[in-house]
């Protein structure tokens, strides 16, 4: 098995390399990598087993390496990818569907949907796809329904706390412009307004202030 080194965009040269080149201790043939935020070491992962990689220890792998994935409670076996997103959150992806993990409570997030949530719908955006499953009820449904659903659906998920960066309507993805959108920019535009009037008023004054003091002099 062969690994390659990107510097920026730009593949370093050498490469590719045999994994046990550069990281001994761990397998080929794996399933996933990444470098968890929760330590800023490297996890490989393979079937049911994980190892974690630390460069600047001797051995890199400690000898009580491998390690169950059950340890990361809620991620399954055979996982396909890892990563830690821009929110702060780990995401494992298997099949058509991802784990958001939580670091701080080292387990997978309760929320509604639950997780796995379908990739396709969550992360992706793909609108024609299913949702997944809210309360038990599949949220596929069909076009003539469609909008007013969506927005049924939208309304459902607001009444809980499961509300970070991104997460209401897509978890990882930029959300579509939708009231909140509207809302945003009503807020941004009012801001902008009351600082020219704020503005035009400190103006005035100053010309006040000046005339009256022309008056003195």
């Amino acid at each position: 098995s062969k690994y390659w080194r990107y510097t920026g965009k730009k593949m370093d040269g050498d490469y590719p390399k045999e994994i046990s080149d550069g990281f001994m201790g761990i397998p080929n043939n794996i399933d996933a990598a990444m470098v968890w935020g929760g330590n800023g070491k490297i996890y490989f992962y393979k079937d049911s087993k994980f190892w974690r990689f630390d460069p600047a220890q001797k051995p890199p792998v400690k000898g009580t390496y491998p390690k169950p994935i059950s340890n990361w409670e809620g991620i399954p076996d055979n996982i396909d990818a890892a990563l830690q997103y821009t929110n702060g959150y780990t995401y494992f992806f298997k099949g058509g569907n991802y784990y958001r993990f939580n670091d701080r409570t080292f387990a997978v997030d309760s929320a509604d949907p639950p997780f796995p949530r379908a990739a396709s719908y969550w992360w992706f955006g793909c609108r024609s796809e299913t949702k997944g499953f809210v309360a038990g009820k599949d949220l596929h449904f069909s076009p003539s329904s469609h909008w007013f659903s969506e927005l049924k659906d939208r309304a459902h998920l607001r009444q809980y706390s499961d509300t970070d960066v991104d997460d209401i309507i897509l978890d990882a993805a930029d959300p579509p412009t939708d009231s909140r959108d509207n809302a945003r920019h009503d807020q941004k535009q009012n801001s902008s307004n009351s600082l020219r009037i704020s503005k035009v008023t400190n103006l005035f004054l100053l010309c006040i202030l000046y005339l009256r003091f022309l008056k003195l002099v």
